[in-house]
């Protein structure tokens, strides 16, 4: 479960004023936390505790922009037009999954 945002902060990212994608919201925010504490290979908990116990605004902001590309792209392509592949997405979530020889 997210510990840094809230789905309240998610949704007005992502501008939902309804509860339908509650679940899935929630789902997504908790993968943001996740790939960034992975992405800046340091548990955001002690990131937070050096800042008074929140997390930097900036990264919070990381996350949220993550999550909301996660909302509004729930393929790994985007069409709009041409198949365009969406980096942040798919590879975002599994490349700090890769072990590397």
């Amino acid at each position: 479960m997210a510990t840094f945002a809230t789905l309240e902060d998610l949704k007005e990212q992502c501008n939902v004023q309804h509860n339908e994608d509650d679940k899935r919201l929630r789902e997504m925010l908790d993968a943001a936390e996740s790939w960034l504490e992975k992405t800046v290979q340091q548990p955001l908990a002690d990131i937070a505790a050096k800042h008074n116990g929140a997390l930097p605004k900036d990264l919070k902001q990381a996350m949220l922009i993550f999550g909301a590309g996660l909302y509004a792209n729930r393929e790994g392509v985007a069409f709009s037009g041409q198949p365009t592949p969406v980096p942040y997405n798919l590879m975002s979530l599994v490349t700090p999954y890769i072990k590397y020889r």
